[in-house]
């Protein structure tokens, strides 16, 4: 894309995200209807990201949590329509990233992929939740903020990766694998933090050990479908999990998750889901999540957040690159890995942003806390994604070019 053209989508852009952030202004107390207000500003924020992101080159997800963030402050926040469209996002957002996951990427580099994605996870979920639990907030709480900035974004590491042909490298298979160990990890236990024991437990658990097989199997029998068909069923069984979760009072994201997960094992239903269902995830259930979460959550006073987020990026950021990059020397000694190829896995936001909003909706966590962890979570991805694209073209001569598996 020309430079003139990128000039012109920011100008549009820019343009589209000051109207939005004049009609948020200018409507909210005039007793406009108050889902289709709301659903309004959402939208605009939307558009204006489009613009943004495809002039700047950056995550459309980054400008709808931030410009959602900022409509948030002025005092516009989500309304049933937006949060229940949140709810179906974010599991969503969870049960395609099941999809796109490859067991047999993570079975090739087994003991690689879980050391180091253990070592990326728990070293500064420790230190974070130290950090927090000496602010005097209950240790449940900074349990569960600290899972919100000690996670990894496997997409964000996949599109790194990607542009800069490292994907289907040695280095770039264990990275990405040692991602998907960091992610599924955070995953598992932001969902034993928010459990509530009661009846329906024992059938949630059996639930998470029985449907995702018997899914598995009944998918690879299942004759090929019309487009339309298809689409529907997978609308209707994300649609069953999550309600199915929320009945048990546990956040439809583990199961979401471990369902796409179950048919993602099925070549032919994997590559047509991820056409499919992709576009109606990422066109329009994900982007309705990270504007509602940015909305939502900015409900406490800046100033009380900032010192929290300065402390939860000096504590996890650093010490996520720290031992990621311990693991990839303890356990790839012959590769010359920089600190900067280790920066990767600072990057996070979907799971940050889930925890952050689900746990604000919950009431297990504090406003500031909330609004915290996503200041952090913005911040942590920017300077990922920026600096993470030189370190591994600068390393790219380190290593072979050998391709030992394909990652769709």
């Amino acid at each position: 894309m020309g430079s003139d053209a990128r000039r012109w989508l920011l100008l549009v852009g820019v343009f589209l995200a000051a109207a939005s952030m004049l009609g948020a202004v200018a409507g909210k107390d005039k007793g406009l209807h108050p889902e289709i207000f709301p659903l309004s500003v959402a939208a605009g924020v939307i558009l204006s990201a489009v613009f943004l992101a495809e002039a700047l080159g950056i995550a459309p997800a980054l400008f709808e949590i931030s410009l959602g963030f900022i409509v948030g402050l002025m005092g516009v926040h989500g309304a049933t329509a937006l949060d229940t469209l949140a709810l179906v996002g974010s599991s969503a957002i969870m049960f395609f990233a099941g999809l796109e996951m490859d067991p047999s990427l993570i079975a090739r580099t087994i003991t690689r992929s879980l050391a180091i994605g253990f070592l990326s996870f728990f070293g500064p979920f420790a230190l974070s939740t130290l950090a927090l639990y000496l602010m005097n907030y209950p240790l449940r709480v900074s349990l569960l903020a600290a899972t919100g900035v000690s996670t990894t974004s496997v997409a964000v590491v996949y599109a790194i990766l990607y542009s800069t042909k490292q994907a289907r490298t040695e280095l770039g298979q264990t990275l990405l694998a040692s991602t998907m160990v960091a992610d599924v990890v955070s995953i598992v236990v932001f969902t034993v933090l928010v459990l509530r024991p009661g009846r329906l437990l024992f059938a949630y658990i059996l639930a998470l050990i029985v449907v995702p097989p018997l899914l598995g199997m009944l998918s690879k029998k299942m004759p090929r479908l019309g487009h339309e068909s298809e689409v529907r069923i997978m609308l209707a069984l994300l649609l069953s999990v999550i309600l199915f979760s929320e009945a048990v009072g546990i956040h439809a994201v583990l199961f979401s998750f471990i369902v796409g997960l179950a048919l993602s094992e099925t070549a032919s239903m994997r590559e047509r889901a991820l056409d499919k269902i992709g576009a109606v995830v990422f066109g329009f259930l994900a982007p309705i999540f990270f504007v509602t979460a940015g909305m939502d959550v900015a409900v406490a006073e800046p100033s009380r957040c900032w010192p929290i987020a300065a402390v939860l990026l000096a504590t996890s950021y650093p010490s996520k690159i720290l031992f990621t990059h311990a693991g990839l020397q303890l356990l790839m000694p012959s590769r010359e890995l920089g600190l900067r190829a280790a920066n990767l896995f600072a990057a996070r936001l979907t799971m940050s942003s889930i925890i952050a909003f689900a746990g604000l909706k919950s009431g297990l966590m504090p406003p500031e806390l909330a609004e915290s962890i996503l200041i952090t979570a913005i911040i942590a991805t920017l300077l990922a994604g920026s600096t993470s694209k030189i370190a591994v073209e600068e390393e790219e001569a380190y290593f072979s070019a050998e391709i030992i598996g394909h990652y769709s």
